[in-house]
């Protein structure tokens, strides 16, 4: 074999191995994992978060809003590539590639395929908190404390 025909064959076989991997990627890009196996977290009690806010739990990679009605859970997880969203005062902001939720999750601009994911929430024995990240809920779904908690 001549010299330019194996660096002939060598650049072929180069190229074609990085367009495989190029495919690969973006495969990869257009069907994320981010919706992950049910987990049980344990996040505390009702009084641990504020009135009318929603609290991000960065270990957890959720936030919970607190109201009169009771508690709710939403991912933190971008749906477009599983970034960690921001909240801003209009809803939620992911840094990545600028998808744009509003306050329930729905988004409103960028990239996003779906809303926000919103979790089950349950009260355990000693008014633990727990919520269910595998278990996803209607938008905006609430878990009722109490009357008037």
């Amino acid at each position: 074999m001549k010299r330019r025909d194996f660096l002939n064959k060598s650049l072929i076989g180069t190229i074609s191995s990085l367009g495989i991997l190029s495919l690969a990627g973006a495969l990869r890009t257009a069907f994320p994992n981010i919706s992950g196996s049910s987990k049980a977290l344990r996040i505390g009690r009702k009084d641990d978060y504020p009135m009318h806010a929603f609290t991000f739990l960065p270990d957890k990679n959720i936030f919970v809003y607190r109201d009169r009605i009771g508690l709710k859970s939403v991912s933190a997880l971008c749906t477009h590539l599983g970034c960690t969203v921001n909240r801003v005062t209009t809803g939620f902001l992911c840094p990545c590639h600028g998808s744009q939720y509003d306050e329930d999750g729905i988004v409103v601009g960028g990239p996003a395929p779906r809303t926000l994911a919103w979790h089950s929430i349950k009260l355990l024995p000693g008014d633990e908190i727990e919520v269910d990240t595998g278990a996803v809920l209607e938008n905006n779904s609430y878990f009722n404390i109490k009357p008037g908690a």
